[in-house]
């Protein structure tokens, strides 16, 4: 029997995921994206697993970030196994430096079985969040590319996909500027900050966010867990080199570099670690979340087409996010 067509519109971390899922369900997958695959938000990303103050989210977002450390702990090891490229996944922990609400915060751990511990750090009242874990999301990025090219998973890119061709309420074939067309039995739109291109009315629910990090050099400091200090966070890399980040900029998807951001993030990281004083920035780049209200997804059938489905509006999560979102949306396309 012929297998059934998954037309996959976005190559991010989420389209990634969707992709793998719906692969491994028997569909015959194709992911396109109109840049190359992971190059928007999911390569810019830091790579932190745990939803940043979950206590001051809606429930929604920590379950559905929930198993992602399990869930890349086991994939990374798959992925080095068959790509030879290591996606770094490290249990590193979390400091929080000065919290805010700490009795809060003990009730949500205790409930949530996350273990906490109070410290002090570099003079300031602190906790260690024991459960926390990260990967290096360029290199995921790289990995993840092998392994859907050995998984017969098509992958287009530089292809911007512009119209839907309707049947009688259904998608038969979606094309691009150049009128490339790609034909399916399922459409899933997993394109981020964009997804709003091909989504009528959906401009005020999915819009850009953008986000500047910086990163330095391996500086041989002693930094061996994540620090987050009021919105801010250092990430140490097996490398040695630390990521900074990062800034939420309401700005569209303007690319216009801003050094005053730059600047601030430089300031932010003296202040937790004042000897990156003397460190000179190693590079700085920027990527588009996919900015929406309270940072929670919209995963589901899109109400206008009986064959597209969405899985979309990650905001800042969607590397964490990214694995429970494809198989809801996989789970849902195949109990249709």
């Amino acid at each position: 029997m012929k297998s059934k067509r998954a037309v996959i519109i976005g190559g991010g971390l989420v389209g990634c995921l969707t992709a793998i899922e719906m692969k491994h369900k028997g569909f015959d997958v194709s992911i396109i994206d109109q840049f190359n695959i992971g190059s928007g938000s999911s390569i810019a990303a830091g790579g932190i697993l745990f939803p940043l103050m979950p206590w001051d989210y809606d429930l929604k977002v920590y379950d559905l970030c929930r198993p992602a450390a399990n869930y890349y702990k086991i994939f990374c090891e798959e992925l080095l196994k068959n790509t030879g490229i290591d996606p770094e996944y490290s249990e590193s922990g979390l400091i929080i430096i000065n919290p805010v609400n700490t009795k809060k915060i003990d009730d949500w751990c205790n409930k949530h079985q996350i273990r906490l511990k109070k410290t002090v750090f570099n003079g300031s009242p602190s906790i260690e969040l024991k459960n926390v874990s990260q990967i290096r999301p360029p290199e995921l990025i790289k990995s993840l590319k092998v392994y859907m090219k050995n998984l017969n998973i098509k992958m287009y890119e530089n292809i911007k996909i512009t119209d839907f061709h309707i049947d009688k309420g259904e998608i038969k074939r979606c094309s691009s500027l150049d009128d490339t067309s790609f034909m399916g039995e399922v459409f899933i739109i997993t394109s981020g900050a964009w997804a709003a291109d091909l989504l009528k009315g959906y401009d005020e629910q999915i819009f850009p966010i953008r986000g500047q990090m910086i990163q330095y050099p391996n500086t041989n400091l002693e930094i061996k867990k994540i620090i987050y200090q009021d919105g801010f966070y250092l990430i140490p890399r097996k490398d040695g080199t630390i990521v900074a980040g990062s800034t939420l900029e309401k700005v569209g998807f303007s690319t216009e570099v801003n050094a005053d951001s730059i600047q601030g993030l430089k300031n932010k990281a003296e202040t937790i670690y004042p000897i990156l004083k003397d460190v000179k920035i190693e590079k700085s780049w920027y990527g588009f979340r996919p900015g929406t209200h309270d940072n929670i997804p919209i995963i589901g059938k899109y109400r206008d087409y009986s064959n597209l489905y969405l899985n979309v509006g990650h905001h800042r999560y969607g590397v964490t996010m990214a694995p429970k979102s494809a198989e809801i949306i996989t789970s849902l396309i195949m109990g249709s």
